[in-house]
């Protein structure tokens, strides 16, 4: 089974193709710039949090419970 296109479907199908291509490329280099900006931040928040001295609270023990 054999599909016959004429020039301007082809044409058009490719053109369609690399309009998804741009549009892909475009949200991967928003997505490059929004993770810079995200290890950015993180650096910047682990830097503020290191100065910092944590007293880490007490675990609660659980009581026993084995009822006879």
């Amino acid at each position: 089974m054999s599909l016959n296109y004429t020039k301007a479907q082809l044409e058009e199908l490719i053109f369609a193709q690399l309009t998804n291509l741009t549009e892909i490329g475009e949200q991967n280099q928003l997505l490059k710039k929004q993770n810079a900006l995200l290890q950015e931040a993180n650096t910047k928040l682990a830097e503020l949090l290191s100065d910092k001295i944590f007293i880490p609270y007490a675990k609660p023990t659980r009581k026993s419970t084995n009822h006879p």
